[in-house]
């Protein structure tokens, strides 16, 4: 049953933090919705999700700061309704547990047997063509 109720853009502003990005970003648009994983290489940096890592949350501002000497930084928000491009030949249905897949993107979360992923991740509640919608 739908009664065209969404999730995406459902912020909550307390939730979002701005880290620096360790990608070499050249097109801050291009990074805008994409998933963030945590940079362990340094304090307070992020990194577009890896293959099979824990998501953040979602790019919704980008700074090249680089100028200033702060380098590139990133506003991600990590609670509320959040829209990810899932990866190219992967296939995605609501209630199905996802995790980063690379460049930014999601896939489905492999749960056990031989590489299954160690990442908690999020589960899916909408599914727009070429996207997966979760609540954070």
């Amino acid at each position: 049953m739908a009664y065209d109720v969404t999730l995406i853009g459902q912020t909550q502003p307390d939730f979002n933090y701005t880290f620096a990005i360790s990608d070499n970003i050249t097109n801050g648009d291009a990074v805008l919705g994409l998933a963030v994983c945590q940079d362990t290489s340094a304090a307070n940096t992020v990194k577009l999700a890896t293959d099979g890592s824990e998501i953040l949350g979602q790019i919704i501002m980008y700074e090249d700061r680089t100028s200033q000497g702060d380098g590139k930084v990133v506003t991600v928000a990590t609670r509320g309704g959040m829209k990810f491009k899932v990866k190219d030949g992967e296939s995605i249905a609501v209630g199905d547990v996802i995790v980063g897949a690379g460049s930014g993107e999601v896939r489905e979360k492999v749960a056990s047997g031989s590489g299954a992923d160690t990442a908690t991740g999020e589960v899916v509640w909408e599914v727009p063509t070429g996207y997966a919608v979760i609540l954070k």
